[in-house]
């Protein structure tokens, strides 16, 4: 984006391509954030009581995230 907003401006199709790029870029950081959120929300509440045990007998958090991340793939496919 530092380089679109520095570099950007030096053309006639710049002057009207670079805000358009910089506004949908912008919009595109807040929506991911969002659906980051929402992802984090959906694995605790998923997983809640496994998390807990987890933090009492030393688990791998680590463990449970890869074992939610394949199970999002798989369902994808």
């Amino acid at each position: 984006m530092l380089t679109t907003l520095a570099l950007g401006w030096w053309s006639r199709p710049g002057l009207f391509g670079t805000p358009a790029t910089l506004i949908s870029d912008l919009i595109e950081i807040f929506r991911k954030e969002k659906y980051s959120q929402r992802v984090i929300d959906y694995f605790i509440d998923e997983n809640t009581g496994k998390i807990r045990r987890m933090e009492k007998g030393k688990g791998m958090l680590t463990a449970l995230i890869k074992k939610f991340n394949q199970k999002k793939v798989e369902s994808e496919d």
